[in-house]
């Protein structure tokens, strides 16, 4: 992960509207951010925390359907409370379900999610 700017604890995104609008282009291995014509060096943040979730409680998510899902991160070692949650195929497959790579917000190791059926 990079760190674009420090905003005083204040998270921020980069929307892909934006991306097209500046015409921006990045160069991960080098941590270079190009907008137009301006470049900025981007920090590296020094860690990578990846940890596993797991449903809260016993769902019955009937067919076609949207339900929000409340997940409790397993061996968190991190105090990360902005992550990003990516569903493996095993997951999707196993249970015939889809579940979106999406950013969320952790509170108490508590995490909510929607899933689709």
């Amino acid at each position: 992960m990079f760190i674009i700017a420090e905003l005083d604890n204040i998270d921020g995104l980069i929307g892909q509207a934006f991306l097209d609008l500046y015409d921006v282009s990045t160069q991960w291995g080098k941590g270079v951010l190009r907008i137009r014509n301006c470049k900025i060096h981007m920090q590296r943040e020094n860690t990578n925390v990846f940890t596993r979730v797991s449903i809260s409680e016993a769902v019955e998510i009937p067919a076609r359907s949207e339900v929000l899902v409340k997940g409790t991160l397993l061996d968190n070692g991190s105090n990360e409370t902005v992550g990003i949650i990516e569903p493996t195929d095993k997951v999707s497959k196993r249970n015939d379900i889809f579940i979106a790579r999406s950013v969320v917000a952790s509170s108490n190791n508590e995490v909510m999610k929607s899933v689709l059926t």
